[in-house]
């Protein structure tokens, strides 16, 4: 028996929730309709004088990317939220060539997913670890980075060929 594109993308989303939860990355990721920016922590946050919370409505990136049909691509720089923009992005990543996110490698916010998690939600959804755009410091000069800009690609990687070819 066949399953229907729509089942099957309801099934992958749902998988998705289930491993955000079990992650404790998102509590209720289908019934969210606000959000508030992350609390920083470490060392970046010395600079910060000032925090407060207020809730912004939010939609997910699946009702958004609805509108444009077709293969698509994503850069996703959400300061410590790439597990909520994921949660609501699976039926657009299954049609996503590549994603390039900003990967937190330490606890920048509070609370900052670990960069495992990340990885394992990219590749539920055919997404591999390709290669390291970007890299940043602990931001006092040290070695440590703190974060970097990593681009996932379909596995396998498309093969390009010449026009003509």
């Amino acid at each position: 028996m066949e399953v229907s594109r729509s089942a099957e993308a309801k099934a992958d989303r749902d998988d998705l929730r289930r491993r955000l939860r079990h992650e404790g990355l998102v509590a209720q990721p289908d019934k969210s309709t606000a959000a508030h920016l992350h609390r920083p922590v470490g060392p970046m946050a010395r600079a910060i004088t000032g925090f407060d919370r207020q809730m912004v409505e939010v939609t997910t990136l699946d009702s958004i990317a609805a509108a444009y049909p077709g293969q698509a691509g994503l850069k996703i720089d959400t300061e410590g939220h790439e597990a909520e923009v994921l949660a609501g992005a699976a039926a657009t990543l299954q049609r996503c060539q590549f994603v390039i996110l900003e990967l937190s490698l330490t606890e920048r916010f509070d609370p900052t997913p670990r960069p495992s998690a990340i990885f394992a939600l990219l590749a539920a959804a055919g997404l591999e670890f390709r290669d390291v755009l970007r890299s940043t410091g602990d931001g006092a000069g040290g070695p440590t980075p703190r974060l970097i800009d990593a681009l996932f690609t379909r596995w396998p990687a498309p093969t390009l060929r010449a026009k003509g070819a």
